[in-house]
């Protein structure tokens, strides 16, 4: 319940600032879609990239006066990683051991400086970096042979954040702008609550493609 009432105040919150930046002017927005191979931080197990998908939109702000411009938007990421449950995921279930599948799915929201290195060509070089929030939206415990699925949500904290880096490009076409990205995400945040040992935070690889407007 709190989960969702933080949820719905965050997007909120997005929704105002956005309602905001659209007042302004000369402003460009995007769609984008991509794959994602999201894993964990850890030490003490190795765990493998899940592939994920993330859609969402950007709204780029720009500065006068500035060589760099600021992009933020909205993201649905899956996320999560495949590994070895160190204990059962809820008593009494006797899964300890097992290999499994963690799915954690989340609402992103990035605040990046971008700097767009313009040149004659039709292609525009890229680098993005900064903070992003997100909030977890479900999350689910599988197993290899899908023995059982499991909601997860109560162990899931309900808000991640973190440090995105990236880079790529903008491919004009005459009146067609297509933005090619590849990013890397680190969270600072435990992904689950203090019920769970460890302290996993997420890592995530993106590769994502949109048209700019």
């Amino acid at each position: 319940m709190m989960k969702n009432i933080f949820t719905v105040l965050t997007i909120s919150m997005f929704t105002i600032f956005v309602q905001t930046v659209f007042a302004q002017n000369n402003l460009q927005f995007g769609m984008h879609a991509g794959l994602n191979a999201a894993g964990f931080s850890g030490d003490e197990i190795d765990y493998e990239s899940r592939i994920g998908f993330m859609a969402g939109f950007s709204v780029e702000i720009p500065l006068e006066d500035q060589i760099f411009n600021i992009e933020t938007g909205a993201y649905y990421s899956q996320k999560g990683a495949k590994g070895v449950y160190r204990e059962p995921i809820e008593f009494p279930c006797c899964n300890a051991g097992n290999t499994g599948t963690l799915k954690t799915d989340y609402i992103d929201i990035p605040i990046l400086v971008k700097f767009d290195y313009e040149r004659s060509g039709s292609f525009h070089p890229q680098l993005v970096a900064g903070p992003y929030l997100a909030v977890n939206i479900g999350a689910k415990a599988s197993e290899a042979d899908n023995l059982y699925i499991e909601n997860i949500d109560e162990l899931v904290r309900t808000v991640d954040f973190g440090l995105m880096i990236g880079g790529g490009g903008v491919l004009r076409r005459e009146s067609l702008n297509i933005r090619l990205r590849a990013s890397y995400s680190f969270g600072f945040a435990s992904v689950f609550d203090s019920e769970i040992e460890g302290d996993e935070k997420h890592r995530v690889f993106s590769i994502t493609a949109g048209i700019i407007f």
